[in-house]
């Protein structure tokens, strides 16, 4: 398993421990690009609310998008 997969399977764990209603912080990094693909997996289908705060231009339009 190489370095990319690895962080991949970080930010999915990461991800269970959010719960609705939540404020979130969503850093920066290669990571936190997993994390919150994961999470905007959450939102969508489960209806998951959030406060996400960002540290990035970059994350806050992924987070957005």
């Amino acid at each position: 398993m190489d370095q990319n997969e690895l962080k991949a399977l970080v930010g999915q764990a990461a991800v269970k421990y959010i719960e609705d209603g939540m404020i979130v912080g969503l850093g920066t990094g290669s990571t936190v690009r997993y994390l919150v693909d994961a999470l905007g997996e959450r939102v969508k289908n489960e209806g998951l609310n959030i406060i996400g705060v960002t540290t990035s231009n970059r994350t806050t339009e992924q987070a957005t998008s």
